[in-house]
């Protein structure tokens, strides 16, 4: 038997062609012919290249006609398409204010909110150094109770802050940063969701200041040793850890000695001090938070050692300074 279909077809093409005055091109037709048991199917394809082609989900069937339409694009339509752009991911970070230097990504933003747009321990390691809130102008720090020239009497760094005189800056050591920086700078208390936030996106961390923070009991608390003498400034700091490792010592002055760090920050740790707790406490491979930039000496530190770090920080100024400083570093590492 032989389908009629492909004959009627093709009359009914060569009548419109007629009546048109166009011509028209059959793309394929499938004739099923039987014989007997045995049922064999052959395809007549257009001799127009451009029609020779079969979509492999159009497969043919007995007694049908597939005929596929093509169209083709003016080539002038073709370079004016535009490409398409892969759409942002769900909870994405908006890069404005971003900076990549090195293995560091940067971000001058509130990092709550940068926290709030990751998965669940995105982090292996969160190294934070946050405001402590401990009101620093309302303290005593660089008192001198015994000092007496005529003009300070005594007061401690504290108490001239609070009266405006160590903003202004004076003297010879008029353009120290203590001097010359924000005197607020300790005002914000992290909250409970910061906390939230940070145990929830890291696997493990180490705190700046754990002991001004309701954090839970752990074994393994870090002293840094200032190596200062001055006995009305602190002397250590201490640092909590989620590990469960022995306590851990680290000597290293604040200032002076094998310390010669520029200062950008009122609080700026030393480089050292970052890469003796990445050496003991990251793995190769480890991709590491820091919520509290400042002077970024853990970006330094980490990219000096090969991890990847990302980190926040909120202060505009603070920010500029930081990705300066961390460009230069970066300058001196790729020189040796």
């Amino acid at each position: 038997m032989i389908d009629t279909g492909c004959a009627l077809e093709s009359l009914a093409m060569r009548s419109s062609e007629a009546a048109t005055g166009t011509r028209t091109t059959m793309q394929a037709c499938s004739i099923s012919t039987t014989t007997g048991p045995t049922t064999t199917t052959t395809t007549s394809a257009s001799a127009d290249p451009t029609l020779q082609h079969l979509d492999a989900g159009h497969a043919a069937t007995e007694g049908s006609i597939l005929v596929e339409s093509i169209p083709q694009k003016p080539a002038k339509a073709r370079q004016q398409a535009k490409p398409k752009t892969a759409a942002a991911p769900t909870g994405a970070v908006v890069e404005s204010g971003k900076k990549v230097i090195g293995n560091a990504t940067l971000y001058n933003m509130d990092c709550i909110e940068y926290m709030r747009s990751l998965e669940d321990k995105a982090f292996d390691l969160a190294i934070v150094d946050p405001p402590y809130g401990i009101n620093a102008p309302s303290m005593s720090m660089g008192q001198n109770l015994n000092r007496n020239d005529g003009f300070n009497r005594g007061e401690s760094t504290a108490v001239k802050a609070r009266k405006g005189r160590l903003n202004s800056g004076g003297g010879k050591l008029k353009n120290r940063l203590l001097n010359t920086s924000d005197i607020g700078w300790d005002d914000a208390v992290p909250t409970q969701e910061y906390f939230n936030e940070l145990f929830r996106v890291s696997k493990n961390q180490i705190i700046w200041g754990g002991n001004y923070f309701d954090l839970p009991p752990t074994r393994c608390v870090i002293c840094w040793d200032k190596c200062q003498p001055w006995e009305n400034f602190s002397q250590w700091e201490m640092a909590w850890t989620s590990f469960d490792k022995p306590a851990a010592l680290f000597s290293y002055s604040n200032t002076g000695g094998a310390n010669k760090d520029k200062k950008i920050h009122p609080t700026q740790k030393p480089v050292e001090l970052y890469k003796w707790l990445l050496s003991k406490f990251a793995k190769e491979g480890d991709k590491i938070l820091d919520t509290h930039l400042g002077s970024a000496s853990s970006v330094i530190a980490t990219n000096d050692m090969g991890f990847e770090i990302v980190g926040t920080e909120l202060n505009e100024t603070y920010f500029d300074n930081l990705i300066e400083r961390v460009a230069y570093e970066n300058k001196q590492i790729r020189m040796f």
